[in-house]
């Protein structure tokens, strides 16, 4: 609100004007020129300057004849013509027209000699060795049958193939000719120093007319058939002709010095002139019926010169593209002339800051520091009542605003005021909302006010804030809405009232516009817009960030289309897009940009707001830093010209390509490629899209950037797609895509690969190979270890235990042949006797096999078919052993370690399974032995098999601890109830001593 108070008081110290009396101007029905869309280059835009001629290429784009050269015009940028250097030069730096023929081609007219013609970029000249005369080309124009016609020298010739000859060589008694037309009827017009010429279709023979014309300068034939032209004589200026094929018995005349006159699409014709800028003449006031002369000061007349913006002076030419929109040629640059969405006021005395409201009646009020305006229909009036502040009109139409200390009422050309709330500022009411009731006020760093019964009441109550609010608005149930700073809204309904916060993200910001739609409570600020939702604001999304930037000012139309006016220009929201906005928080709205359609300046953050209002006609409003504008939501001009979109450039490391379709060498490479979309009219609203087949998935949207780059492709066939879009909504894609080959190098070529790979395949192997060798011999070697630890232990047992047993026994069967025969304790001893040579027999052998380096083929099997002999257990299971393959014998650190695990598994069922079957099966395999022992016991659960052998026992854990010694997989499954089964699995190169590889199937059963 400091920034208010102080715009205030620079106004109050500014101006102070008195009451006064109303004046009335005329809006015309018509736009003014001062009315269109006008942009100007200058050479501070690099324009150049003394713009001769002008005509449009089939890309969109404009040639300029200048005096420094032939320029290039793509609407945005200005480049000098320069012929590549393998082509001759150009004869002349200035140049005195240009014209573009229905193949393409562009004809250019140096000011002093020769004839330039020029065809995909290349440059051809045609001077005296070609048939013509060698001076000036001064008109080029191209007949019905499609031959190129110059006029030079005061003659016309006609070109065939490549020579030139004269047009009509029997025709002495035309003289020289100044100028020639063709008319839609096929007939040539031909003006000399004094009369007009015509030759009709199928005709050599040219006939006079009455028209003495004087060095006629330029023909033009009107929608209604009459042909007007500038002439020199008797007078100089613009004029209807009297000739055949076209009568009128009405001349009319508009005297000027005119260089160069157009038509525009709605009939009006455009003046250039030397010392008067550029004219129009309004189509109104050229019909067949009227006659005399079009006085300068006339309605009909629309005069544009350097006071009102143009460029220069003078205007050279006045030229009309395809969409409509007028260029002229100065004498210090470029002009453009456009119908815009967003039209200004004719009065150029509404500008500064505006503040703007609308009356149910219809009148728009606008006004200011210095002025107050009231536009109804197509009248505005003035009045001069001095500076004001806070504009705004009730339902009842009265207008309401603010002065030093006071608010004031005008009702029928009748002021009053009273004074402002008791707060001791000059400048207080900021914004009002209500009527003569109930009227709301912002009052600056004081809060809400309410006046009612003559008095001013601050606004308390519960509920609803007590700061400044920066926004106020009120709905058709008379509910007052605020804004406040950091995402803040208030509601006071009555005597009671609401406080509303905004989502932090994105957000609002500070709240500057609400606007109560048929949909919901839209709020706008200075970082988005929400939506009502509950007992909170939601945020809304737009697909153009831009869109939401700095609103000041919100608007529902008749569609229920949402208007916006913000910091980056006003844009428009569709009923439909806004829907899907509320319905998904998510959702990206799409919106219409109207920003360089007219407006001026920018919309007002943070004071004279609201900034958009809606008349009772339609018409919105949209106030900006500079003036007023409007715009008719049923008559937007919708661009339905496409932009002309092309390829411009392609580089290779920054090296050009020109080839049709390139081929990229292998290797690092940067592509770039150059385009652009032609839209002259509103190139400023192009955006494009491309996508590169082989690399893009989908098109990739980029806004207003108009070059690609890639690096490093893959290599394969790739094709560049690019379109652009006009602004409003129409995309056009380049005819001509760009198609182009990146070559593989020697490393990415398919063999290269498949070498590779087999190299690679190859490598593996011999790894693994090395691998599996090393592993092996490691193996072999830590088996060689235990061999000889074998050999060593089986000498030790027998040296010291054995032999000491057998002492034993023979000192044992000594002491027995004391017993007596018929003591029955003596058969006792003789059997323990017994037992005890049968262990010590037992001892020899395990010696015996512990000194051998391989167990017999058959040792395995009848050993763990014996385990049950050994095993004290009542009533011992059977056990089945099944031989799977040929039998072959075992290294015997492998033998042992398999039949401790297999025996292991045996006891375990026997003493502690309760099993009463037990099955072994021993498969030979070619590339392993496996061992399985399977019973049908109680078996054990998940958490006994994890957990291992209980403590003092070292069954499982001894069985996993033999299985790692010599390299094996030992698995165990049981389930509780269903048994057990143990299986250890040995590579054939780590059990077997002799490989051989017969099947065969055997049955044991013990």
């Amino acid at each position: 609100m400091l920034r208010v108070r102080t715009r205030i008081r620079e106004l109050a110290c500014l101006l102070a004007l008195a009451l006064g009396h109303a004046r009335a101007d005329s809006l015309p029905r018509d736009l003014t020129l001062k009315q269109l869309d006008h942009t100007a280059w200058t050479a501070r835009d690099g324009a150049p300057i003394g713009v001769n001629g002008i005509a449009a290429d089939r890309d969109g784009t404009l040639w300029l004849a200048t005096r420094g050269g032939l320029y290039k015009f793509d609407g945005l940028h200005f480049s000098l013509y320069l012929p590549p250097a393998s082509d001759p030069t150009l004869p002349s730096i200035e140049m005195r027209s240009v014209y573009i023929d229905r193949g393409g081609a562009l004809w250019v007219a140096p000011w002093l000699k020769d004839l330039i013609r020029i065809r995909d970029g290349h440059p051809r000249i045609f001077g005296g060795q070609d048939g013509l005369p060698g001076v000036a080309v001064v008109q080029m124009l191209q007949a019905p049958d499609n031959s190129m016609w110059v006029l030079s020298h005061g003659l016309l010739y006609r070109q065939l193939g490549d020579r030139w000859v004269e047009a009509l060589p029997h025709s002495e008694e035309v003289g020289e000719v100044s100028h020639f037309f063709f008319d839609r009827a096929g007939t040539l017009w031909i003006a000399t120093r004094s009369w007009l010429w015509f030759v009709p279709p199928g005709s050599t023979v040219p006939r006079k007319t009455q028209e003495n014309v004087g060095s006629l300068a330029e023909i033009v034939e009107m929608a209604d058939g009459s042909l007007w032209a500038d002439v020199l004589a008797p007078v100089a200026s613009v004029r209807r002709l009297s000739v055949p094929g076209h009568p009128t018995s009405k001349p009319l005349t508009f005297p000027v010095e005119a260089s160069s006159i157009a038509l525009d699409p709605t009939g009006d014709l455009w003046v250039a002139s030397s010392r008067n800028g550029v004219q129009r003449l309004s189509a109104s006031g050229l019909g067949l019926q009227r006659s005399g002369l079009i006085q300068r000061t006339s309605h009909d007349v629309q005069t544009f010169d350097q006071q009102a913006g143009l460029t220069g002076i003078g205007s050279f030419t006045v030229f009309r593209d395809a969409s409509g929109t007028i260029w002229a040629g100065t004498t210090r640059g470029l002009d453009r002339f456009r119908m815009p969405t967003l039209t200004r006021l004719p009065d150029p005395t509404i500008e500064g800051d505006v503040g703007v409201t609308a009356c149910p009646n219809g009148e728009v009020w606008m006004g200011s520091g210095d002025f107050l305006v009231s536009v109804v229909g197509d009248r505005i009036t003035h009045h001069s009542l001095g500076e004001l502040w806070g504009l705004y009109c009730d339902r009842n139409n009265t207008i309401w605003y603010s002065r030093v200390g006071k608010v004031v009422s005008l009702r029928n050309g009748v002021e009053r005021s009273f004074p402002a709330p008791p707060v001791h500022l000059f400048y207080c009411v900021v914004q009002m909302v209500g009527d003569v009731d109930n009227l709301y006020a912002t009052c600056a760093r004081s809060g809400l006010w309410r006046h009612s019964s003559d008095a001013w009441t601050k606004i308390e109550v519960p509920g609803f804030p007590d700061e400044t609010p920066l926004a106020i608005s009120q709905d058709s149930a008379g509910r007052v809405w605020t804004g406040y700073i950091d995402n803040k809204i208030g509601m006071l309904d009555g005597s009671a009232g609401r406080t509303f916060p905004v989502d932090a993200s994105p957000g609002v910001g500070n709240v500057q516009a609400i606007l109560a739609m048929h949909k919901g409570v839209v709020a706008g600020g200075a970082h988005g817009i929400a939506v009502l939702h509950g007992d909170h604001f939601q945020s809304l999304a737009t697909l153009d960030p831009d869109a939401v930037q700095g609103v000041s000012g919100l608007v529902e139309d008749h569609r229920g289309d949402l208007w916006l006016n913000g910091a980056r220009g006003v844009f428009r929201i569709p009923s439909e897009e806004l829907a899907k906005g509320i319905t998904w928080p998510s959702y990206r709205m799409q919106s219409e940009h109207f920003s360089g359609d007219g407006i001026v300046g920018f919309a007002y953050q943070g004071y004279e707001l609201p900034t958009a209002v809606i008349a009772p006609n339609g018409r919105i409003w949209i106030a900006t830093s500079s003036t007023a504008v409007y715009v008719d939501p049923d008559r937007v001009h919708r661009d339905t010209v496409p932009a002309i979109t092309s390829i411009q450039a392609f580089t290779d490391n920054e090296t050009p390509r020109y080839e049709p379709h390139p081929t990229i060498e292998p290797g690092k490479h940067t592509l770039r490629i150059r385009y652009f979309g032609a839209h002259l009219s509103a190139p400023e609203r192009v955006s494009y899209r491309y996508r590169l087949d082989g690399q893009d998935q989908a098109w990739e949207d980029v806004g207003t950037r108009t070059e690609a780059v890639y690096t490093n492709l893959k290599p394969g066939s790739y094709t560049f797609h690019v379109a652009a879009s006009n602004g409003d909504g129409i995309w056009s894609e380049a005819d001509r895509p760009l198609q182009f080959v990146v070559l593989p190098a020697f490393y990415q070529r398919w063999w290269f690969v498949a070498f590779c790979l087999l190299a690679l395949g190859l490598l593996l192997r011999i790894a693994f190979r090395m691998r599996f060798d090393y592993a092996t011999n490691q193996l072999r070697r830590r088996l060689e270890e235990r061999a000889q630890e074998r050999v060593r232990i089986a000498r030790d047992l027998h040296d010291t235990l054995l032999q000491g047993v057998q002492g034993l026994i023979l000192c044992f069967h000594s002491d027995i042949e004391e017993v007596p025969d018929d003591l029955p304790a003596r058969a006792l001893l003789e059997k323990t006797l017994d037992r005890a040579e049968a262990v010590i027999n037992e001892g020899r052998e395990r010696v015996r096999t512990l000194r051998s380096e391989e167990s017999t083929a058959t040792d395995l099997p009848q050993a763990l078919a014996q385990v049950s002999s050994l095993v004290r257990a009542r009533n011992a299971a059977p056990i089945e052993v099944l031989v799977e393959g040929e039998p072959r014998p075992l290294r015997t650190i492998v033998h042992d370690e398999v039949y401790c695990v297999g025996r292991e598994a045996i006891t375990n069922a026997l003493r502690h399974a309760a099993a009463t079957r037990i099955e072994v099966e021993i498969s030979y395999g070619s590339t392993h032995l496996r061992v399985r022992c399977r019973d049908n016991g109680k078996g054990m659960s998940r958490q006994q098999l994890d957990a291992g052998s209980p403590a003092g026992h070292w069954g499982v854990t001894g069985m996993k601890e033999r299985a790692a010694r010599i390299g094996a997989k030992l698995d165990i499954w049981s389930t509780p109830g269903a048994g057990t089964e143990v299986e250890i699995t040995v590579s054939a190169a780590t059990a077997y001593s002799v490989q051989t590889a017969k099947h065969a199937l055997t049955r044991t059963a013990v």
